[in-house]
C-alpha cells in the first residue's frame, strides 16, 4: 500500500499518525486521535412533513414509470425528485452535524464529504442563517454577533440526541 493511501487512512479514519502503517504492515491496533470521541454516523431519525414524504412519493412512482418506457421528461422528473429530497438532505446534514458537535466527535471526515450542503440555501424554509449555523457546527469560520453565536449554542445545547 503507498504511503500517501495510508496518510489518507489515518485523516479519514481520525487515527493518530502512523496507526494504519502499524495496522497493515504488523496487524497493529489503530490509535485514535486523543480528545475525540470518533465519528457519530447519524441521528437515530429525523423528522420530515407529510407533504415532503407525499411529493417524494409521487415523483418517485412518476421517475419509475419514465424510467420504464423511456420518456424524455426523465431528466425533468429526476430535478424535481432532487429538489423534493433537499429539505431531508439539509435536515440530515444538521443533525449529523449537531450530534458530532455535540459529543465532540471529528468533524473533518465529515465536512469533505457534506461540504454542498454548508453553504448553500436548500429551499425555502432553508435560510441564510441555517446554511450559516450547518458551517458553525462543521467548525468553519463565520463571522457571528454576539446574539447570533448564543442562539447557535443554545440551539445546539438543545438539539435532540
Amino acid at each position: 500500500m503507498k504511503p500517501r493511501t495510508l496518510r489518507k487512512l489515518n485523516v479519514g479514519l481520525d487515527w493518530e499518525p502512523g496507526s494504519a502503517e502499524d495496522v497493515y504492515y504488523s496487524s497493529g491496533k489503530p490509535r485514535p486521535v486523543a480528545g475525540r470521541a470518533g465519528i457519530v454516523v447519524g441521528p437515530r431519525g429525523v423528522y420530515v412533513e407529510g407533504a415532503v414524504v407525499t411529493q417524494l412519493i409521487t415523483v418517485a412512482h412518476e421517475i419509475g414509470d419514465l424510467a420504464e418506457s423511456g420518456a424524455p421528461a426523465m431528466r425533468a422528473a429526476a430535478e424535481r425528485l432532487d429538489a423534493a429530497i433537499q429539505p431531508l438532505y439539509a435536515r440530515y446534514v444538521t443533525q449529523l452535524l449537531e450530534a458530532n458537535r455535540r459529543q465532540g466527535g471529528a468533524l473533518g471526515p465529515l465536512v469533505a464529504v457534506l461540504g454542498p450542503f454548508l453553504d448553500r440555501v436548500v429551499d425555502q424554509r432553508d435560510d441564510e442563517e441555517e446554511a450559516l449555523y450547518r458551517r458553525w457546527l462543521a467548525g468553519l469560520h463565520v463571522d457571528l454577533d454576539k446574539s447570533m453565536m448564543q442562539r447557535f449554542e443554545t440551539r445546539v445545547a438543545e438539539a435532540d440526541a
